[in-house]
């Protein structure tokens, strides 16, 4: 039976494709006993369980992303994904936690036993990752709309949006009944509970407890995966959100000798800085400053051959 869980949402376009195949073998190349849920972000009839091969034919599973073309795929859009498959993750009681990454994270080095030792050693901790705490704008990033002053305004009962990331339209919050009212629910119990706002662990690497799925499930928060479409948090920034309304901590697992060296956008250090520093997991490979794509997944590509042919 599986340990762990893997949650990997695919884009759509061919690009993703091939991002998404090698970074599966990646996975696969590192660790072997867990399930492969792969969510659909293409509208279209394509088959992901034929379109990415899976070393030894794992155990795997493929869903469509619930958004149907709503929203923006890399930010709300991305959380009715993830939503939507940790519904059906809590329902495998074997798993000891879920690994979210994206087609653009790379497996480096094993970390199922790394980070299931972390879990097992605080029972409080249901989230672990590369912790941030961004609670205004980032200034490199553009676009980028602060989680911070997004959730202070979904704490009110009555607010009006300008516009929305479904169909830029303004919209009335009403927090008395529905979506809304849920919402700002979560929000008041994570902060009773300690959370600050803005703080989440990088969504391109993330891993949650077992106890954080079961509560999640429990606390009614993945009964709507669209829950959250018509705000402007990204799932790293709900999934943060929701462990700290169920009574669970976050905690950075992101130093030497831990798994997650990720950040937003580009790579930490340069590919061998980051094997030294004894990372698994590593996000994001896109080109981005001195980094180029190509050469930073050849070069991993070469480690794993090298790998099987007992060189290193």
């Amino acid at each position: 039976m599986p340990t762990f869980g893997v949650i990997l949402m695919i884009g759509p376009g061919e690009a993703e494709l091939a991002r998404a195949r090698d970074t599966v073998a990646s996975l696969y190349h590192y660790e072997s006993d867990f399930y492969l849920l792969l969510v659909d972000d293409d509208r279209g009839g394509r088959d992901l369980l034929e379109l990415v091969p899976r070393e030894r034919r794992g155990a795997a599973g493929a869903i469509k992303n619930p958004r149907m073309g709503k929203a923006d795929g890399w930010c709300q859009g991305s959380t009715a994904g993830i939503l939507a498959a940790l519904a059906i993750l809590k329902a495998m009681p074997d798993l000891q936690f879920v690994l979210k990454i994206d087609p653009d994270s790379l497996v480096i080095a094993p970390f199922a036993n790394k980070v299931c030792c972390r879990f097992a050693a605080n029972d409080n901790v249901g989230l672990l990752g590369n912790f941030r705490f961004n609670p205004t704008s980032l200034s490199h990033l553009k676009n980028y709309f602060p989680a911070a002053p997004a959730i202070e305004k979904l704490l009110c009962q009555v607010s009006i949006w300008r516009r929305t990331p479904c169909g830029k339209l303004p919209a009335l919050q009403l927090a008395l009944w529905g979506r809304y009212r849920r919402i700002r629910q979560t929000i008041r119990h994570a902060l009773l509970n300690g959370y600050r706002l803005g703080e989440h662990c990088n969504g391109g690497g993330l891993a949650l407890s077992k106890e954080a799925v079961h509560r999640m499930q429990a606390a009614g928060m993945l009964d709507d995966p669209c829950q959250w479409l018509a705000t402007p948090c990204g799932d790293d920034v709900v999934i943060a959100l929701n462990v700290r309304a169920v009574g669970l901590l976050i905690e950075d697992f992101s130093s030497d000798d831990e798994p997650f060296g990720v950040d937003h956008r580009g790579l930490l250090a340069r590919p061998e800085a980051l094997v030294e520093r004894g990372h698994s997991i590593i996000h994001s490979v896109k080109d981005h400053g001195q980094f180029r794509e190509a050469e930073t997944r050849a070069y991993f590509r070469e480690r794993r051959e090298v790998h099987v042919s007992g060189a290193i």
